[in-house]
């Protein structure tokens, strides 16, 4: 399931219905005004807390279960901008860097739902851990 999160006070929404004259989702929160995302609900924690500290992204996927649950397909978060100059951490396993903008976590295979739900939670606790460690850059951009 999914949410729809503003991108400049940080309000999530469960659904969406605000549009401007350009067909563009916007925050109705008074004064705000900001641009809003859809996000991978599991995610949520995540991304805000990555673009708060000033780690812009654009893009990113939970996994999703596929074949009669014994699939889940990779999750990953695509950054923006990521200045040239800061350093990030060693990424916790099994997250990796695919590309230069991009981390990833691989598709898993499992016969046992409960086993493939179990990882894939499990995989997003230790990168929002990571996450929270991350130098807040956002006064620096």
């Amino acid at each position: 399931m999914n949410k729809y999160v503003c991108t400049r006070c940080w309000e999530i929404y469960d659904h969406w219905y605000k549009y401007d004259k350009n067909g563009r989702n916007y925050c109705p929160k008074s004064g705000c005004m900001g641009p809003v995302e859809e996000i991978d609900e599991l995610m949520l924690p995540i991304i805000i807390m990555l673009n708060k500290k000033g780690y812009r992204t654009d893009f990113c996927c939970s996994g999703h279960l596929v074949n009669d649950l014994t699939e889940r397909n990779s999750a990953y978060i695509s950054f923006v901008d990521l200045p040239p100059e800061i350093k990030m951490p060693a990424l916790p396993r099994p997250w990796y860097w695919d590309i230069k903008s991009i981390i990833r976590c691989d598709n898993y295979k499992n016969d046992n739902p409960y086993t493939l739900y179990n990882y894939w939670l499990n995989d997003l606790i230790v990168l929002m851990v990571w996450v929270e460690q991350l130098e807040d850059i956002s006064e620096k951009e």
